[in-house]
């Protein structure tokens, strides 16, 4: 089973109706070391495409997997709660059925293994700090008031903030027009650029766009060099990763 979050994360879901033993762990691993081999992915790769509703390519870098059984093997549970040095990330969801005279009650367990976020925060031009999406929206910003006569054509070219600096493969890169970006919002019920008044940038060719706000550790090191080269000063302050941690929780669900 594939299942795509409005975060635009992908999750590769497992399905077994008894113990999951470690030949299903690795099995999924696999899947996950190379996405490929996963027809259904192939499947939603074109679709996202033909509706211009994607914003990078799908890989390792935005696919965890979910393990879902009545329960898992020793040796499983050791590799599900064992801290990872890197992606892919593997999750687990136990799910068992009891029924009582009157009712039926599903009780799961969770057993996550979270990848360690980046919290680093940045200065532009000595202001901030700012996140990595409001760090890029200042960036930019900032690129537009140092050259007011630029266009939307110059802005996102090859030379200045390209589609692919973000690791897109479609049309939504660094940049946007207003309406394009609103009715992608509307049309996916996700907002991938800051769309508020404040944050709109006009343009002397009298185009409005908007910023992405999709970034990550995955791309933001490319923009942060595109933006040194284009005279913009970036520095890193406080902030930093969490650690990676694992955690067991469990629920009843009333049935």
């Amino acid at each position: 089973m594939i299942v795509e979050y409005s975060s635009g994360k992908i999750a590769i879901i497992e399905l077994k109706r008894g113990v999951v033993v470690e030949e299903d762990y690795e099995q999924l691993k696999r899947y996950l070391d190379d996405p490929s081999k996963v027809k259904a992915l192939s499947v939603l790769r074109d679709y996202k495409k033909q509706n211009e509703d994607f914003d990078e390519e799908i890989s390792g870098r935005n696919m965890f997997g979910v393990l879902v059984g009545r329960s898992f093997s020793a040796q499983v549970m050791e590799l599900l709660k064992k801290p990872k040095t890197r992606t892919p990330i593997i999750n687990g969801l136990t799910i068992k059925r009891y029924k009582t005279d009157d009712n039926e009650y599903l009780m799961t367990t969770v057993i996550s293994n979270f990848s360690a976020k980046d919290y680093q925060k940045y200065l532009v031009d000595g202001k901030g700090p700012f996140g990595k999406g409001r760090m890029v929206l200042a960036v930019i910003k900032e690129f537009v008031s140092r050259n007011s006569n630029i266009s939307y054509d110059e802005l996102i070219s090859d030379e200045k903030f390209p589609i692919a600096l973000r690791g897109t493969k479609g049309k939504w890169g660094c940049v946007s027009l207003l309406d394009d970006a609103k009715n992608l919002a509307e049309r996916t019920q996700h907002k991938r650029h800051f769309l508020d008044a404040e944050d709109v940038i006009m343009l002397k060719d009298g185009f409005r766009v908007v910023v992405s706000s999709q970034w990550g550790i995955g791309n933001i090191d490319a923009f942060i060099k595109k933006a040194t080269k284009l005279g913009v000063k970036v520095e890193k302050v406080g902030g930093g990763k969490s650690m990676r941690n694992s955690r067991e929780r469990g629920a009843i669900v009333n049935g």
